[in-house]
């Protein structure tokens, strides 16, 4: 169970929330991704920016940017953020001093969603979208220029329909090295320095959609997946013939963080309808369930980030309550 520290409701959806690397004394930034899908069809959104206030134990908004749906986001650097557009579109914004945020115009990338963003390093980012494609994108100061397309993911058979891909990952190891996860439940390693017709390895363990790959920063060989199966799955990259360990969760770990402030081996899950886990890995084998709160999975959570992992402080957020919680699981 976790005990409820701070708790900022909003008025959109929220799907993904994220810490900023940057820590300051009293006050630590973070970025939460808004989606709604509306009467008339239409997916409206954006981003809001907060801080966790230390010394008042508040969660605070400070800037907001609504237009359309946002699926994801990530940090670039300390003070900047890249947004997964549903108009196909990816978008930048940077502090340019405390509290104060300019966001630049939305730059098209594909005609359809965008629905994972990757930065392979603060020039050069990989998006996905939901007809199968992934885009390599780099950054020439505020402006964002595609660099190449290809075809990842598609449905077999007879009625071939785009195939969305969901998740995306960087090698530890090389810059050149990219995992997908697509809605045809494989897990795919592609070389970006040849060409991209065929990825160099495909498994088909997931029986449904991969929505998550996180490789460990620390133990480069080690990455885990997780699948609307409700499977979380533990590999080895250098044999991934088969999976390590798996364990079942009950529902899709949307979102996954490593604990890379301890020595222990850990994870946080966000598991959807089954609210906040943290799974244990012993010996770089074996996966464990080690706590869990329920309490708000029935309003799907979706997104979730570690705070301080020495003092097992989160932040995660809930889809239909439309509130972020700033949390600490109970010894």
């Amino acid at each position: 169970m976790c005990s409820i520290i701070a708790q900022l409701g909003l008025d959109f959806q929220i799907d993904c929330v994220e810490f900023s690397t940057s820590v300051h004394e009293r006050f630590r930034n973070f970025a939460c991704a808004l989606y709604e899908l509306n009467d008339l069809g239409d997916k409206n959104g954006g981003v809001v920016i907060g801080k966790y206030d230390y010394e008042k134990n508040q969660l605070v908004e400070i800037d907001r940017c609504t237009g359309p749906g946002v699926y994801q986001l990530i940090w670039v650097g300390d003070d900047r953020i890249l947004t997964a557009n549903s108009d196909g579109s990816l978008r930048l914004a940077a502090q340019t001093r405390t509290d104060v945020w300019h966001w630049f115009s939305s730059v098209p990338i594909s005609n359809c969603t965008i629905l994972s963003v990757l930065s392979r390093n603060e020039m050069n980012f990989v998006a996905s979208d939901a007809t199968g494609y992934v885009h390599i994108v780099s950054l020439d100061e505020a402006d964002l220029q595609l660099e190449k397309s290809w075809l990842a993911h598609k449905h077999s058979g007879y009625f071939k329909s785009a195939c969305e891909v969901w998740s995306l990952a960087k090698d530890p190891n090389s810059y050149h090295i990219l995992y997908t996860g697509g809605e045809d439940g494989l897990l795919k390693l592609w070389d970006c320095r040849i060409q991209l017709l065929e990825a160099e390895l495909v498994s088909g363990f997931h029986q449904a959609g991969v929505v998550c790959i996180r490789p460990n920063q620390q133990r480069s060989h080690i990455l885990v997946t997780s699948g609307y199966d409700d499977l979380l799955a533990l590999w080895d990259i250098r044999n991934m013939q088969q999976c390590i360990d798996f364990i079942d969760l009950n529902s899709a770990a949307w979102t996954i963080r490593w604990d890379n402030e301890n020595d222990q081996m850990r994870l946080l899950c966000a598991c959807l309808s089954e609210g906040i886990a943290e799974i244990g890995v012993e010996n770089e084998s074996t996966l464990k369930l080690t706590r869990k709160d329920q309490r708000f999975g029935a309003n799907l959570v979706y997104g979730c980030d570690w705070l301080c992992a020495k003092d097992n402080t989160i932040i995660f957020c809930t889809f239909k309550s439309k509130s972020i919680y700033l949390a600490k699981f109970k010894d």
